[in-house]
């Protein structure tokens, strides 16, 4: 049987619901992760996290509970990967 891959990348992307803002706290929320041992590529509809497999569910976790406390109304959409190649 083969072992998991340690390292994991997240593509994901914060949608807070019913607000013409959301940039702000998509903003935030970039700001947030900037925090976190997991290195991060910004898009223009995604963000890709990667990193130790308990880096990035820990940030995932994290970032939920952070954009849930700036507006009640969070969708946090994410695919996770481990067999994608580190850069």
């Amino acid at each position: 049987m083969e072992t998991t891959c340690p390292f994991l990348q997240c593509s994901l992307s914060i949608l807070p619901l019913g607000i013409v803002d959301y940039g702000t706290i998509v903003d935030q929320c970039l700001e947030e992760l900037s925090k976190f041992p997991v290195d991060i590529s910004f898009g223009s509809m995604n963000t890709i996290i990667a990193g130790p497999q308990d880096s990035v569910f820990h940030t995932i976790q994290h970032l939920f509970q952070f954009a849930s406390k700036k507006h009640p109304k969070i969708v946090l959409h994410a695919t996770f990967s481990n067999c994608c190649p580190k850069k």
